[in-house]
């Protein structure tokens, strides 16, 4: 299946599937965050966190943008994943810690 960034008669480029990837595990590291909290993680409550604003951080889990490293490292930390994990799907030799939504930004 192709990208949904894709377009009939456009040139496949290599970043057209990093970024499907990338926006992939956004979703799903925040959806597991909010598995292991025991409650719904929203976008606003993330973005909120790392300084964005909601509509961005929505913008690089639908593949419309992507993040910057440093931000990567970021929601790497919050989400309890490697930020080689969010960026290429790859784990990092070193073992990370599960993430926890700061007490100060959670809403519960």
């Amino acid at each position: 299946m192709l990208s949904p960034l894709l377009r009939k008669g456009e040139p496949l480029h290599a970043t057209d599937f990093l970024l499907s990837g990338l926006s992939k595990r956004l979703y799903q590291a925040r959806l597991d965050l909010s598995a292991r909290e025991g409650r719904r993680i929203s976008q606003a409550e993330i973005a909120a966190i790392v300084g964005v604003h909601q509509v961005t951080l929505g913008e690089w889990e639908r593949g419309k943008s992507e993040p910057n490293l440093d931000t990567i490292e970021r929601l790497a930390d919050i989400y309890g994943r490697s930020a080689a994990y969010l960026a290429f799907g790859t784990e990092a030799s070193s073992t990370t810690s599960p993430g926890r939504v700061p007490a100060a930004a959670g809403g519960g």
